[in-house]
């Protein structure tokens, strides 16, 4: 996810980053770190609001492709 350009949307239409917490429903200091991170910590339905929120497609907001991992059985540890 592309996180300067969603800060410069939201710079550019007078959008405070409390009101975009307030939005995705995190703490403003989470949506500070999430924002100013230099990996995506945005969860799929926290990027999909922000898409909404600031009427930017995903596709445009997003710099990779999401992977989504599937559960693996075995990377689970068992206990006996």
């Amino acid at each position: 996810m592309n996180v300067r350009l969603l800060k410069a949307k939201r710079i550019e239409r007078d959008i405070r980053q409390s009101e975009v917490a307030h939005y995705l429903g995190i703490t403003p200091k989470s949506a500070c770190e999430k924002e100013n991170s230099q990996r995506c910590r945005y969860t799929v339905e926290e990027m999909l609001k922000l898409s909404e929120y600031l009427k930017m497609s995903l596709t445009r907001i997003s710099s990779k492709s999401i992977e989504i991992k599937q559960f693996q059985p075995n990377q689970c540890s068992q206990t006996a």
